[in-house]
Order: C-alpha cells, then sequence, then structure tokens
C-alpha cells in the first residue's frame, strides 16, 4: 500500500503545480508621438492595489494568477489613462502585448480648451450669433480646426449644419435641448479637466447610444476611475469673454473596493470683455463617483451644477461698424456711472445623472441610465410698448420710442434714404449725436416712467424671456 501511496503524490502534485502557475504580461510604453521609451508609467490591474512601473527603456514585467477577464491599466502625469481588456487562460504561461502608446492630454481628440476660446458663442440662443455648427467636428487635422475655432459659424458652416444637427451626449445620454435641438454649452461650461474623457462620431456615424446625427457628435465621460489620478489648479487670463478664471479638479484614481471620486470647481468673472459692456460672472462643480461591482456591474453617480450671467453683444450693421468701431456694443448705458446691460442671460441648470452598465459577455453590454434636470433660463431685454388700453377696440395707444441706439430712424443713412432729396443736415446731427452717446439712456428711460401719462402704467419696462426646463 505504502508504494501506491507514494506514487499517487508524485502524480498529483505536478498537476496542482500546474494549476496555480502565474501568467507573465509583458510589455513596452512609448509615446504615442515621438515614440520615446515612457519611464515609471504604472502598469496594474483596475481594482487592484498591486502595480509596477516600467524602466528606463518603458518596459514592464508583470505576474499573476489568471482570471476570466482584467483591465490592464497604464498611467503617467501628463498622458491620458489607457485601459486595456486582457482575457488569460488557465494555462497561458507568457503573454507579450507589444509596444503600446500613450497620447499626451494635449493631443487628444478634439482641442482641450474648446468651451473657453468660443464660450461666448457657445452660449449663444436662437436669437444671437452661434459659433458651434464646426466645434464638434474640430480634430487635429487642419481644415477643421480652421473651419470651427476661426472662422466660425458667421462666416462658414461645414456641409451648411447647425449645432442642432450635432448630438452631445453626458455618459451616452443626449443633453440637445428638446425646444431647439441645440446644446446648451453653458450646462457643463468651465468643467474642461472633468469632462476632457470624449468619444468623437463622424458625421451620420451610429454609436452605442444612439444612431447619429447630420453633423458630429460628441460622448463626454465623467467617470471618476477614468480620469488622470491627481489633483490639478489653474487660472487664467482672457480679453475675450471673461477677463480671469480659477479652476481646480482632484481625481482620486481607482481605488481599493472598486471605489472612485473626483471633484471639480471652477469660477470665471469679468467686468467687461472685448465687446463694450459685457459683464460676466460663472462658478461651475461636478462631482463623480464609481464603483465596481465584481466583473460585470459598474455604477457611476454624476452631479454637475454650473450657473452664469452674461451680458449680451449687439448685431452690427455696416453703416454702426464704421461709426464706432469692432468693439461696439448698444445694448448697454451709463447708470449712476456704472455700465448696465439691458440684455443679460441667465443659466442655471443643474443635471444629476445615474448610470449602470451590465457587462454579460465580450461582445454584449447593458447600459442603464436615469438623468435629471431642472432649471430655469432667462434673457432680458426693454419692452418699449407700454400705455393704455382702450377697452372699445381692445388696443394699446401710448409707448415710447425704440431705445437701441441703432435703431434705423436715429442713423445718418435714415435721413440720406431719399437721393433726390438728402437731408444732409439731419444727418451730421444724427452722426454727431450717434458718435458721441450711442448708448442706452437709462435716465431718460425712468424719466419717461416718471412722467408718463397714462396713469400707473410704465412706458419702458426691463423683463425676462423666462423659461422653465427640465429634462
Amino acid at each position: 500500500m505504502e508504494p501506491k501511496f507514494v506514487l499517487l503524490i508524485i502524480l498529483y502534485f505536478p498537476c496542482g503545480f500546474v494549476a496555480s502557475a502565474q501568467t507573465e504580461i509583458t510589455g513596452r510604453v512609448v509615446d504615442h508621438i515621438s515614440g520615446r521609451y515612457l519611464q515609471d508609467v504604472r502598469v496594474g490591474f483596475e481594482g487592484n492595489a498591486e502595480y509596477v512601473l516600467t524602466d528606463e527603456g518603458g518596459y514592464f514585467n508583470l505576474n499573476l494568477l489568471p482570471q476570466n477577464e482584467e483591465v490592464l491599466c497604464f498611467e503617467l502625469k501628463g498622458y491620458k489613462k489607457l485601459r486595456l481588456p486582457v482575457k488569460l487562460e488557465s494555462t497561458l504561461q507568457q503573454l507579450d502585448l507589444g509596444s503600446l502608446e500613450l497620447s499626451k492630454l494635449d493631443e487628444i481628440g478634439i482641442k482641450n480648451d474648446w468651451a473657453e476660446l468660443n464660450e461666448f458663442e457657445l452660449e449663444a440662443d436662437q436669437y444671437e450669433v452661434e459659433n458651434v455648427a464646426g466645434i464638434l467636428s474640430a480634430g487635429k487635422d487642419l481644415f477643421s480646426r480652421t473651419a470651427a475655432y476661426d472662422f466660425g459659424s458667421n462666416f462658414f458652416r461645414p456641409r451648411f449644419l447647425g449645432s442642432e444637427h450635432g448630438i452631445v451626449m453626458l455618459n451616452g445620454v443626449v443633453l440637445n435641448k428638446i425646444d431647439s435641438g441645440r446644446p446648451e454649452w453653458s450646462n457643463w461650461g468651465g468643467l474642461n479637466d472633468a469632462l476632457r474623457q470624449q468619444e468623437i462620431y463622424a458625421p451620420m456615424q451610429s454609436s452605442p447610444y444612439n444612431l447619429g446625427g447630420l453633423s458630429s457628435g460628441i460622448n463626454m465621460i465623467s467617470g471618476a476611475s477614468l480620469q488622470q489620478k491627481g489633483l490639478k489648479f489653474s487660472s487664467a487670463l482672457s480679453n475675450k469673454n471673461y477677463q480671469s478664471r480659477v479652476m481646480t479638479t482632484f481625481s482620486s484614481g481607482s481605488l481599493e473596493h472598486g471605489w472612485a471620486y473626483m471633484f471639480s470647481a471652477s469660477f470665471r468673472y469679468g467686468d467687461e470683455g472685448f465687446r463694450s459692456g459685457t459683464n460676466y460672472k460663472g462658478y461651475s462643480f461636478l462631482a463623480s463617483v464609481d464603483k465596481q461591482l465584481g466583473d460585470k456591474h459598474h455604477l457611476n453617480a454624476t452631479f454637475i451644477y454650473a450657473f452664469n450671467t452674461k451680458g449680451k453683444t449687439s448685431p452690427m450693421t455696416q453703416e454702426v461698424y464704421e461709426l464706432k468701431g469692432i468693439a461696439y456694443n448698444s445694448y448697454w448705458g451709463f447708470q449712476q456711472d456704472q455700465k448696465r446691460n439691458s440684455r443679460e442671460k441667465r443659466i442655471l441648470e443643474p443635471i444629476f445623472q445615474l448610470n449602470h452598465s451590465y457587462y454579460i459577455n465580450k461582445k454584449t453590454r447593458i447600459y442603464n441610465h436615469f438623468t435629471y434636470q431642472d432649471g430655469i433660463r432667462a434673457s432680458s431685454r426693454l419692452d418699449y410698448g407700454g400705455g393704455r388700453l382702450l377697452k372699445e377696440s381692445e388696443t394699446v395707444v401710448g409707448g415710447g420710442m425704440n431705445p437701441d441706439p441703432t435703431y434705423y430712424q436715429k442713423l445718418p443713412s435714415y435721413f440720406l434714404r431719399d437721393p433726390n432729396n438728402p437731408d444732409f443736415g439731419r444727418a451730421y446731427l444724427a452722426e454727431k449725436e450717434f458718435r458721441q452717446k450711442g448708448q442706452v439712456n437709462w435716465d431718460e428711460l425712468y424719466a419717461a416712467n416718471m412722467n408718463s401719462t397714462f396713469g400707473h402704467n410704465a412706458v419702458y419696462t426691463l423683463y425676462d424671456d423666462h423659461q422653465d426646463s427640465k429634462l
């Protein structure tokens, strides 16, 4: 009996050794553009605290027990985090991944400061000049960048498509407004660092979330576990839309037990931008929490709170441009030695989102989303139709003259409209008045209301086009 017992031990021991053998994973990490070997790249599996660092030649060597499927992560400060799904067989002893490329953060997708360079135009409503037609398709190529950032929709629209023809998503949920079809970029303005993980889709290209649109599409990803780990602080000065901006972002990266979180906040302020009378104030906050449940389920909760108020700018005809210059804005005027804009836009529409991903197998995934958005959009303007109501005819009589200094009856061209009988004298006086003043006269508006002959009815009123929104 004893020889048989010894023989069994000899036979079964090698079998147990093979079953518990580790798999060796090797590879080299290089820069996407220069091909330079990257040292000290953190290489480890998602949800696992253990990791290794690449050497001077960019090589790494990782040993682990085989699992069904793992996600291998490569992280280096200044570079986009690379996530590589790896499926290991129990009999696999060595896996060589070859050369892996990491891209710098300022080389990824569209230009990182897309929301800052053209934020004033991006936040415009349908009555203002917009500059969002080409922004979604602005990638690395020279044509797309020039069309979107330099020309803008004022001069060039790729394929004559506006912003309503593109799709903007947050974690796969479409954020285009139902009433206009346009995205409201100010709902997440100032959160560039937190939303820099983006998926770009070509025109008429389907995505895992929808069938796509006539123009390009973009999906902003707020998952905390996908962000670059660390703390970032930045400040900027500008003379376009606002004068100063402060922004900070902290990301924990993947922690033990599958947790990850990220916070981002920014503040932007300006007494006046490039165009006169364009005051600006905005502050934004984003919080994102991730939880990995086993190998197949992933949860994410995202909250975005972004408020901003800004003074609008007026369009100009060639005549107004020649008389007042490119920085002129007819919407403001002095009130007690302070510039006051008659047309201000205020937006506050917080977004709360819950996301669940179920990885059934390598080819099948199920996404569940819950998104709630509630808030206000308000745009102020002057009304000059005040007067009194004639009950007999149900009409309003009275009212004041258009307070806009660029009203056509206040410009020199109005008195020169008849080529056979031009009034050069009044045209000269109109030009002199417009050059010297040419702004909203708040004192005259208050005086007209105080001296109104229509009882308690005001001649001029400042009101809001107010819209409550829910998603």
